[in-house]
């Protein structure tokens, strides 16, 4: 017998009814796709407190971690029975307790528990693929290609004051159809750093700019 493991669950209280800002990193709150939920800009990415190829982190710093987002305002968590194979569902749990009626929980579908085997395995193929090291990206000339657009988007970053994940996020939060932007964090310190990308709103230019830099990009696809 398997056994499916994943839903997507979405209650929620924001109390902001509708489109709004709050507290001191203006976190803005969109109505997700053609639903009636309303998710945070930016939200909890819960895939490294699991353990499973991001090297984990500490229970108790995971749990204040998320704690904090909440305080913040990033009261969307996306987890996943797959994040840990079930740790991350787990820290997130205790996390939240008491406090389940201020968050929105994103998952999966897909991982199956094999009762026969004991085991987890993927229901679809289409997670069997290349690592990252092995993926065209990490050859060159693509390799070098993009280290350079790296170092161009820094640039920006540094004229703005900010880290380049605080740029990369708060681009894409500004990105035509994206409702949210998940944000990977480990302890209480990565989410106040990740929360700072909604501190600021970049330019119709530096956008322009940040466009025309990854149009630019040429990545061979036979290397």
């Amino acid at each position: 017998m398997a056994l499916k493991l994943g839903i997507i669950i979405t209650p929620f209280s924001l109390g902001q009814g509708g489109r709004g800002r709050k507290n001191k990193y203006n976190m803005e709150y969109r109505t997700l796709g053609k639903s009636e939920v309303k998710v945070s800009e930016l939200a909890f990415g819960a895939w490294a407190i699991g353990g499973w190829m991001w090297g984990g982190a500490d229970s108790k710093e995971a749990i204040e971690g998320i704690e904090t987002a909440i305080d913040h305002g990033m009261t969307t968590i996306d987890t996943a029975a797959v994040y840990g194979f079930g740790l991350s569902e787990e820290l997130t749990g205790k996390a939240i307790k008491g406090k389940r009626s201020k968050v929105q929980i994103l998952t999966k579908f897909g991982l199956t528990w094999n009762e026969k085997k004991g085991e987890f395995y993927f229901a679809s193929v289409d997670n069997a693929g290349d690592t990252r090291p092995t993926t065209i990206y990490y050859k060159e000339p693509n390799l070098s290609r993009i280290l350079l657009l790296t170092n161009n988007l820094k640039e920006i970053a540094n004229e703005r004051k900010v880290t380049l994940s605080q740029l990369v996020l708060n681009w894409t939060m500004q990105q035509p159809g994206i409702s949210c932007t998940l944000a990977g964090a480990r302890n209480s310190a990565q989410v106040l750093d990740n929360a700072k990308a909604a501190g600021f709103r970049l330019s119709k230019d530096e956008v322009n700019n940040i466009n025309n830099l990854l149009s630019n990009l040429k990545i061979e696809t036979k290397v």
